[in-house]
């Protein structure tokens, strides 16, 4: 018998309203494979189950009463439609004596046969110590336990030794374990120029405004810098804080544009630069909305844009680019470079060089947006970089 309060609504509503929430209740691929708010409470049946909601709850009312209705269908097709409820009652998010007293009532029903409608009586709240049954009140502290930290990171070392093996599998191999885990397809589509403008013009050299479409409505804003007797390989540079503030491009890369007459192709990657959301987060990120929703749909955000750079490859069209990454667009251009031979030199600055350095430290700041589910159980970044090792550049 069970009668949670607030949270459950629908996914559809969830995510016009608020956006999804935090880990604890996002499931990795929950939206791919088809899972609803709804299936909460069918998993159950039919077993006694009363929603209880609040009308002034931030999660919103229209999926609950939605969710309520798929499963009290559900219930009735079993032959117990009795046994689904919904009770809500106008004030706040909580646990507050109206759902207190609905869920008593329910529990008596269902527990003890007892179909009556009894109050909460007044009673002494107990202070913290009362309430403590270690002599701390502490249970890691008193027992000596595992946190959820901790229990990541043992984990992660159960599998050491099959990362190790990573960089020596055949290529074929390799890739298609890099494919599966972000979700990419084989077939990448060309990305569509969907307009270019000059930018700038002197002598030999001009840069461009450019804009591509690499999936059906994700813009990828750009820059070409553009000799008119191009040499040596282009280079695709993914700034991670917004195109080249004036179009000046960092000294060293100026360098290979002015003197080498090297192309330089500067994008933001969706969700960075220009497309950047407004949101702000202490620890997550910008992204911290896009990313958890990427993962809902088994599509992880670092999987995108590296189909993002794949796209654009196609686009250029050269047998031979260099290709640099920054902070964010690091492990973005790492896995690109695993999965396209025409990227022949990686530049990685101030990049994130392991997810188990992450997933050591307590308090991270900003990684959301390089979470790939599972991906520890396969491989960390310094083995994809031995993979590279004759191409990569660190600065």
């Amino acid at each position: 018998c069970a009668a949670p309060s607030c949270y459950i609504t629908s996914l559809e509503r969830l995510f016009a309203t608020l956006g999804p929430q935090d880990a604890e209740q996002n499931i990795p691929g929950q939206v791919a494979f088809g899972m609803d708010h709804a299936d909460y409470l069918t998993m159950r049946a039919p077993r006694p189950t009363l929603m209880c909601i609040a009308s002034q709850d931030y999660f919103d009312q229209q999926g609950s009463w939605a969710s309520f209705r798929e499963a009290s269908v559900l219930y009735a097709k079993l032959g117990h439609g009795e046994r689904v409820a919904l009770f809500e009652f106008d004030d706040k998010h909580g646990f507050s004596k109206p759902r207190r007293e609905a869920s008593m009532r329910w529990m008596r029903r269902w527990l003890l046969g007892v179909d009556d409608a009894p109050n909460e009586a007044m009673f002494p709240i107990f202070k913290d110590q009362e309430l403590q049954c270690t002599r701390s009140g502490q249970v890691l502290a008193d027992f000596k336990g595992v946190s959820a930290f901790g229990l990541n990171a043992l984990e992660a070392k159960k599998y050491e030794g099959t990362r190790s093996k990573f960089p020596l599998l055949a290529e074929k191999e390799r890739i298609a374990g890099i494919r599966r885990l972000l979700n990419l397809d084989r077939d990448i589509p060309v990305a569509k120029l969907l307009s270019q403008k000059i930018h700038y013009l002197e002598d030999r050299l001009s840069t461009h405004k450019i804009v591509y479409e690499t999936e059906k409505g994700i813009l990828v804003p750009g820059l070409r810098y553009k000799h008119i007797a191009p040499k040596g390989p282009p280079v695709v540079y993914l700034p991670d804080n917004g195109l080249p503030a004036n179009g000046k491009l960092p000294a060293w890369l100026d360098e290979k544009y002015q003197k080498n007459h090297q192309e330089i192709w500067a994008f933001d990657l969706r969700g960075l630069g220009e497309t950047a959301p407004a949101a702000k987060s202490l620890y997550f990120g910008a992204d911290t909305k896009e990313a958890f929703l990427a993962m809902h749909l088994n599509r992880p955000l670092l999987g995108q844009r590296v189909l993002d750079v794949l796209s654009l490859l196609k686009a250029i069209n050269s047998e031979n680019v260099e290709i640099v990454g920054v902070g964010t667009t690091g492990p973005v251009a790492l896995h690109a470079a695993a999965l396209d031979g025409r990227i022949r030199e990686v530049t990685l600055e101030k990049s994130l060089r392991s997810w188990l350095s992450v997933v050591l430290e307590p308090k991270s700041y900003n990684q959301l947006t390089n979470v790939v589910p599972g991906a520890l159980k396969v491989y960390d970044l310094p083995e994809l970089e031995r993979t590279l090792t004759a191409r990569i550049n660190v600065r």
